[in-house]
């Protein structure tokens, strides 16, 4: 599911969630809802990067 991600990568989206912007918080509010009747991630790493949102059912780059 993290797709080769190291431990910098992870750190990385650790800061990134705990410093979020205003426009990202008002979105994972919404996201979070379950509204689109999927379940969202919020900076989640893959590979060399972190990804600002994920929604796993709908996930296939990497499978």
């Amino acid at each position: 599911m993290f797709y080769k991600a190291g431990p910098l990568i992870f750190r990385k989206a650790e800061e990134l969630r705990n410093q979020c912007t205003h426009t990202e918080e008002l979105l994972w509010n919404y996201l979070r809802q379950n509204q689109l009747g999927l379940k969202f991630r919020r900076q989640h790493p893959a590979a060399n990067y972190v990804l600002d949102f994920y929604a796993h059912n709908s996930y296939t780059i990497f499978k």
